[in-house]
């Protein structure tokens, strides 16, 4: 190495360390500290309001079991408490938050047609949705009663819990929205 290499490969090297230093000593952002979580079986009871309309996204699916947990006491085994989702206004927070996180889409798939157990967590400004079990052999939530088919998506909010019976037998169907 030349004599006026050596002292640009060291200032180069100085500045690598400083950099890795600096990314060791800083906290990470606000923002990426969870500030909930919980874990939850997404039910059949999650998938429909209480007029029998099937929920077809992703929004309404979460915030009817979080309504179902926390104003309505219908609850599943899984289901575990929040502190965030307790509140009503939080939960009509919960599609803007989704849009904000990176949650693959074929969680979004699994969420709209069967009942799995999800992990949420909760950060500034965004929620993070994970599946911890698939159940995938149920073959998700049965057709809305009377016509049979799908609904046209029912309302996003604190309904009623409905009657249905659990994950009753029934064919995949609806579509993810975001």
């Amino acid at each position: 190495m030349s004599r006026l290499a050596r002292p640009a490969a060291m200032l180069a090297l100085a500045a690598a360390i400083a950099i890795v230093l600096a990314f060791l000593i800083n906290p990470a952002p606000a923002g990426d500290n969870p500030l909930d979580g919980y874990v939850a079986r997404l039910s059949v009871d999650d998938h429909y309001n209480s007029n029998g309309v099937r929920l077809d996204n992703v929004a309404a699916i979460i915030r009817q079991d979080r309504a179902n947990y926390h104003k309505f006491g219908v609850r599943d085994p899984e289901d575990e408490p929040d502190g965030f989702f307790s509140n009503v206004h939080n939960r009509a927070l919960l599609e803007d938050m989704l849009r904000g996180g990176n949650t693959p889409g074929w969680v979004y798939d699994a969420i709209v047609n069967d009942t799995p157990l999800i992990q949420v967590t909760v950060y500034e400004g965004y929620v993070e949705v994970a599946i911890l079990d698939e159940n995938t052999g149920g073959g998700g939530a049965p057709p809305a009663m009377g016509g049979g088919g799908t609904g046209a998506g029912g309302a996003v909010g604190d309904v009623e819990p409905n009657s249905f019976p659990s994950n009753a037998a029934g064919g995949k169907q609806g579509g993810m929205k975001k």
